[in-house]
């Protein structure tokens, strides 16, 4: 074979061009990727540069929960609100919030309690229901803060609308313990106010958080003398079967605190509750 037709063939192989493209008299072209165009290896790369920023994640604009459940009794703020201590409540709560309404969200809810046993012999309070409205937001970089406004109806009474608050609440959350402060003041019935400080903190593991809290509270009213009102320990246990659905177990002991409920024991003035229930949030 002679040294042109050796070339041609070479060629061929080299660039797997036709066979036609290389002619015996012309010499063997070598392709040359120019340099400047050969996009930078990976390696090139600026090691030292900081990874782009993660973009924020995004809250729906709308966002809802329901969740339903029964409990041994219905304490509000230490008082047990049935006539025995321990007719048990079914209880439910509702609610709907719009994100991103300025610096916040903007929810609306309804909560109910219904005594499940001698519902009729219920000082009205066997069915209370509490529409509410309410406007939470960031304070600062540190602080979460709310306001809003809650209507507590009992429609088996003879006074429906037991009493219409504004309240306003503060916290700090963090890592460690969480602490909040929150205040409530009745404008219309009692014409009083309701003030209570508290720590909680949330420990997740896996798919089961469990939240221990603790408050102490103080109140007052037109003829009721301001006064320490109740302390309250609850610890609840949830757990998310799936993404949307939890279930959650609660057990609450409340302490009534006030001057003239001192002669009572403290037995009597002590409400120890368990329950469980079962909620989705999308």
């Amino acid at each position: 074979m002679s040294h042109s037709k050796l070339a041609t063939v070479l060629a061929t192989i080299t660039l797997i061009a036709p066979a036609s493209a290389a002619l015996a008299d012309e010499p063997v072209r070598v392709a040359v990727i120019d340099p400047e165009w050969a996009p930078p290896r990976a390696a090139d790369a600026d090691a030292t540069a900081p990874p782009p920023p993660a973009e924020p994640e995004k809250k729906p604009a709308v966002s809802a929960g329901v969740e339903t459940g029964v409990f041994s009794t219905y304490v509000v703020r230490g008082v047990p609100q049935y006539v025995e201590k321990y007719h048990p409540s079914s209880q439910s709560t509702a609610f709907l919030g719009v994100n991103d309404v300025g610096p916040g969200t903007l929810s609306v809810g309804l909560f109910t309690a219904i005594a499940l046993t001698d519902h009729a012999i219920q000082p009205g309070t066997g069915v209370d229901m509490e529409p509410s409205i309410s406007y939470g937001f960031e304070v600062g970089e540190h602080f979460a803060a709310s306001l809003g406004y809650t209507a507590t109806l009992y429609p088996e009474s003879t006074v429906i609308d037991g009493s219409h608050e504004a309240g306003a609440q503060l916290s700090f959350p963090n890592e460690w313990l969480t602490p909040f402060v929150q205040g409530y003041g009745e404008f219309v019935r009692q014409r009083g106010g309701y003030v209570d400080v508290g720590v909680q903190h949330a420990f997740e593991i896996d798919d089961v958080t469990v939240t221990p809290s603790a408050s102490v509270g103080a109140a007052g009213a037109e003829a009721i003398t301001f006064d320490m009102q109740d302390t309250t320990t609850t610890l609840t246990v949830a757990y998310k079967p799936l993404e949307t659905v939890y279930v959650k177990l609660v057990g609450t002991w409340a302490v009534l605190l006030r001057q003239d409920s001192l002669e009572k024991s403290f037995e009597d003035r002590s409400t120890v509750l368990g329950g469980a229930a079962i909620g989705y949030a999308p």
